[in-house]
């Protein structure tokens, strides 16, 4: 579960590092988010979780942590643990 957690974290970072990318370099406005979400909505109806306040969130989380892994669990969390 901490797995699949941690893949879902990252994809979402992915998405918001893509389309802060392209707004920036490609000069992309802001109704190009809620168009995107219209368009998966469309598309792919099955597929959750990428609505337009979804994907504004991504591109929030994208921007507040430049580098993926400053999101890493913290050190302490990373040690394997071997009960009494």
């Amino acid at each position: 579960m901490l797995a699949v957690n941690a893949e879902l974290v990252h994809l979402y970072w992915q998405v918001g590092c893509l389309l802060a990318q392209r707004q920036q370099q490609a000069g992309w406005g802001a109704a190009v988010i809620p168009r995107l979400a219209q368009d998966l909505a469309n598309a792919l109806p099955e597929l959750k979780g990428f609505s337009t306040r979804n994907l504004d969130r991504m591109v929030a989380f994208a921007r507040a942590y430049p580098r993926p892994l400053e999101f890493a669990p913290q050190a302490v969390a990373q040690i394997a643990w071997r009960g009494p």
